[in-house]
């Protein structure tokens, strides 16, 4: 079958693979969309420290069920489905207590087992969500949307009456749409790129330029997110969070990178600064989420929908400010 291959030095290419194996415990996926991560580069540059290759990329995915294994119950050839990718241990510290996005022994669709960009995937019928009434291409962003709310759960505060969120990119805006969706008043989206502020705020959403001044927000905001990676805009947030409240990092910096915090700061106001992992098998809750925010107003997201051979530039060239969410869609 054809899909993507990052081969063992790191090189992308639309390539051929043999067709997936149906074993009892498992279902064959026709994959009908699958978004791009930074995560996905990440194995490129062999920067994602669980991530093998040779390997077919993608986690982000949804499709339908072409065959279904002769144990698994609850799942039918035709149905369509949201693939779950993290497959953890289960008997480690973190998975004993339910942190299993954190699992010592984290493993992947699209990083350590074959995933998305492919026109067939074999998954286990445990990583499986049924989706009803949702287009393939907003249906797989209930994977980073996932991610955005298993963040806000270690975040989230009583309070929250308004939130910057740092990067307008297709986390930082689908992260301003959930909080705005979950009640938080005031949510403001701060990014250099017009472009992308244009769209943030065609969805409701808050925006700010990031060349502004930020001074007269300091010590006024209840929750502030980043999701830029970019270790000079995280080292600036502790100072705008309010007493009491919280900071959310959940943009990808380099591994080696350093901030400095005032610790002082951190015991006097009560701050709390959080970090976010991937997501914590919560695709129903996502999918929930998704259904609430509307398929109309996250449609903008995704902005690019490519057959395989075409997604393979994205790997190498993130695109236009005007790109968000990169996906394949089969033709």
């Amino acid at each position: 079958m054809k899909s993507l291959i990052i081969d063992a030095n790191g090189d992308v290419a639309a390539g051929s693979v043999p067709d997936p194996e149906l074993s009892d415990d498992s279902v064959i996926v026709r994959v009908e969309a699958c978004g791009l991560c930074q995560t996905d580069r990440e194995l490129m540059t062999g920067g994602y420290g669980t991530g093998v290759r040779p390997m077919v990329p993608g986690h982000e995915y949804t499709g339908t069920l072409e065959a279904v294994g002769d144990n698994v119950e609850g799942f039918s050839a035709g149905d369509t489905v949201v693939v779950d990718p993290n497959i953890h241990c289960g008997t480690c510290r973190s998975c004993l207590r339910h942190e299993h996005q954190i699992c010592d022994d984290l493993q992947a669709y699209g990083i350590t087992h074959f995933g998305g960009f492919a026109e067939f995937s074999s998954v286990s019928a445990e990583n499986l969500v049924k989706i009803d009434g949702l287009s393939a291409p907003i249906a797989a962003l209930a994977e980073p949307i996932g991610c955005v709310l298993n963040g806000l759960g270690a975040a989230r505060k009583p309070v929250m009456e308004n939130a910057m969120v740092f990067g307008a990119g297709p986390i930082g805006v689908m992260a301003g749409l959930a909080l705005s969706e979950e009640g938080v008043e005031s949510v403001t989206v701060v990014d250099i790129d017009d472009t992308r502020l244009r769209l943030a705020e065609s969805l409701g959403l808050g925006v700010m330029h990031g060349g502004e001044d930020l001074e007269p927000f300091t010590h006024s905001v209840d929750f502030v997110l980043d999701a830029t990676g970019n270790p000079g805009v995280v080292g600036r947030l502790p100072k705008l969070v309010a007493s009491g409240g919280s900071m959310l990092v959940m943009g990808v910096c380099p591994q080696d990178a350093t901030i400095a915090i005032e610790p002082y700061d951190l015991y006097r106001r009560q701050i709390s600064i959080h970090g976010s992992h991937s997501l914590n098998h919560n695709i129903a809750e996502s999918l929930d989420l998704i259904q609430r925010i509307g398929e109309a107003k996250l449609a903008p997201v995704v902005t690019d929908k490519l057959p395989l051979d075409d997604v393979v530039e994205h790997f190498i060239n993130p695109g236009t400010s005007s790109t968000m969410k990169v996906q394949y869609v089969p033709a």
